[in-house]
């Protein structure tokens, strides 16, 4: 095999690794959205009165040095559903989440297969 394709050989599998890579990521990405969702129901923080601390919850921040073999898109997902309106803040810093815009959201239940 000359040098050529060698170097075509190479650059089609980096480009395949990296399709590869960014599905798993987008894939992860909305795994997490479904997850936090399914944690604010768990601990039925549906409504303002029933609003708890993230940390309550499991969704806190991290220890700095805690390690996790994969990135963990909890917080990213958060944000998400905080700018659309899903996840909405209570009384000091507590949180939940509000059914009602969750159910005029088309794009995020079709993602996470809310009925």
């Amino acid at each position: 095999m000359n040098t050529v394709g060698i170097y075509i050989s190479f650059a089609v599998i980096v480009l395949i690794l990296l399709v590869i890579t960014f599905r798993i990521s987008l894939w992860m990405a909305r795994r997490a959205l479904c997850q936090v969702i399914s944690i604010f129901r768990n601990y039925d923080a549906v409504d303002y009165q029933r609003a708890l601390p993230l940390q309550a919850i499991g969704l806190g921040p991290r220890p700095l040095f805690s390690f996790r073999f994969f990135r963990d898109y909890k917080p990213w997902a958060l944000k998400s559903l905080s700018q659309a309106g899903v996840i909405r803040s209570g009384v000091e810093g507590s949180y939940y989440l509000s059914e009602e815009t969750l159910d005029a959201n088309e794009a995020i239940r079709t993602v996470c297969q809310i009925k």
